[in-house]
């Protein structure tokens, strides 16, 4: 009896069959099944009270179906558990549906305190109104909670404003997602905030784990991770296509926006659309790093929009690459739209790029940043500002070792390695073969620095003085242009 574990919400429960839950579509007038255990959220001063399951549910691999529940806040076959664990149980079907302005909403855990789900999963739908916070496939809020080897696979649709939308998990606070995936289309509505494929925003880790849905939101959205915040990303990757609606902001295809927060040894593989801040893999990365991390899908925007990374604000990109074909009207780059203060080291791009002001290969502008030990192979097709590498570099900005072998077309300042440049730019060198220009650098008050080579010379080690080759660069002579190790 499901529903009798309320009457002790510390004891301890498996259930040895599967459970047809079909009837609960009629039971409390319509609302379907009472979450075990369940919390109360105070409409004036926000305070939240909650009565907990702290037992331990075992499913012992079984499986429950169809089940309804309806209400506010703290739904789903666990409303609130606090230091309990459910574990081995799967949800067939059945719906778990809210109205507006609902807090922590999951399909088997609405609020996660301090407890563990594990080896678990639900296949129904989710679904809130407006203004609702924490709404998740599996688990609507986790705070110092864990869930491993979980997965959800129902769609995941909240009402306009709304955050903290995740396709497995809605919100992640101080808590662990790991070796668990989502294969859910999650819709974040108009005026969404942290809105992902599997966890909508995070101040934790998401380790070893990946979603495959299409995610749709305004501001914060990515094919694993809405908000990232002093988060850390693992080994982890994404597939689904990712869409900013109206004046989206900060939209990836793994990661919308990261603050304070790491990226490392992960992918996405999807197309991203939106408006601004526009990456392949992370839209915004603020004060964060990105590392040993790639994007192959094509990223489509208006402005700071890059096939890795929309926006780079003094933060650090290194060992990491991107292949989609890159479109926008600012700032434009193949691995990087905007890198401001940041610095990016060890990377590539491949696909070709497009826009209308400050564009290239790798990074269309570079203010107060750093570019070293990079290079671009893809074509640039711009306005004003185009160039093989960098479309602008200003602000003291300094490139150095690095190289670029697209084709560069335009109107103003275009040049075969940087378009527009006052900043510093060292051992670096452009292809006059491919990329048809015999000017390096379009115009600027620094228009020196960059070194052009035919074909033939950009495939000879000798021609790269000073670069290090034993632990950075590799070439096979005469027949490539140098890569990275």
């Amino acid at each position: 009896d499901l529903q009798g574990m309320s009457g002790n919400l510390a004891g301890y429960y498996a259930i040895g069959g599967n459970i047809d839950a079909t009837a609960t579509l009629g039971w409390n007038e319509g609302a379907g099944f009472a979450p075990v255990g369940f919390g109360i959220i105070n409409p004036d001063t926000g305070e939240i009270t909650t009565t907990p399951f702290t037992g331990m549910f075992d499913g012992l691999g079984h499986t429950i179906t169809n089940l309804t529940i309806k209400g506010q806040n703290f739904i789903g076959l666990f409303g609130c558990i606090d230091g309990g664990t459910v574990s081995n149980v799967g949800l067939l079907g059945g719906t778990v549906t809210a109205g507006k302005y609902s807090n922590s909403v999951g399909g088997l855990v609405g609020g996660n305190y301090n407890g563990t789900v594990n080896n678990s999963y639900n296949t129904g739908s989710v679904s809130v109104g407006k203004a609702s916070n924490g709404v998740g496939g599996l688990i609507g809020a986790i705070d110092n909670g864990t869930v491993t080897n979980s997965y959800a696979t129902g769609n995941v649709t909240a009402g306009k404003l709304s955050k903290a939308v995740g396709g497995l998990v809605g919100g992640s606070y101080y808590g662990t997602v790991t070796d668990s995936y989502a294969s859910n289309s999650v819709y974040g509505g108009k005026k969404s905030t942290s809105v992902g494929g599997l966890v909508g925003a995070t101040n934790s880790t998401v380790d070893n784990s990946y979603a495959t849905g299409a995610v749709v939101g305004t501001i914060y959205v990515g094919g694993l991770v809405g908000g990232n915040e002093y988060g850390t990303v693992t080994d982890s990757y994404a597939t689904g296509n990712v869409t900013g609606v109206k004046k989206s902001n900060y939209i990836g295809g793994l990661v919308g926006g990261n603050s304070s927060g790491t990226v490392d040894s992960s992918y996405a593989e999807g197309t991203v659309f939106g408006k601004y801040y526009i990456g392949g893999l992370v839209g915004g990365n603020i004060y964060s790093t990105v590392t040993n991390s790639h994007a192959i899908g094509n990223v489509t925007g208006t402005e700071y929009v890059g096939g890795l990374v929309g926006g780079n604000q003094s933060g650090t990109i290194e060992s990491s690459n991107a292949e989609g074909t890159v479109k926008g009207k600012l700032y434009v780059g193949g691995l990087v739209g905007g890198n401001l203060a940041g610095t990016v080291e060890k990377s590539f791009a491949t696909g070709n790029v497009f826009g209308k002001r400050a564009i290239g290969g790798l990074v269309g502008g570079n203010s107060s940043g750093t570019v070293s030990n990079t290079y671009a192979t893809g074509n640039v097709y711009g306005g004003s500002g185009a160039g093989g590498l960098v479309g602008g570099s200003v602000g003291g900005s300094t490139i150095e070792n690095s190289y670029s072998t697209g084709s560069v077309s335009g109107g103003f300042f275009v040049g075969g390695h940087v378009g527009l440049n006052d900043g510093a730019i060292t051992d670096s060198y452009w292809d006059v073969t491919t990329s048809g220009n015999i000017f390096g650098i379009g115009g600027g008050a620094n228009p020196i620095g960059a070194i052009g080579r035919t074909t033939e010379q950009m495939k000879k080690e000798a021609t790269f003085f000073g670069w290090d080759f034993a632990t950075i660069w590799q070439i096979t002579e005469d027949v490539t242009h140098p890569t990275l190790r």
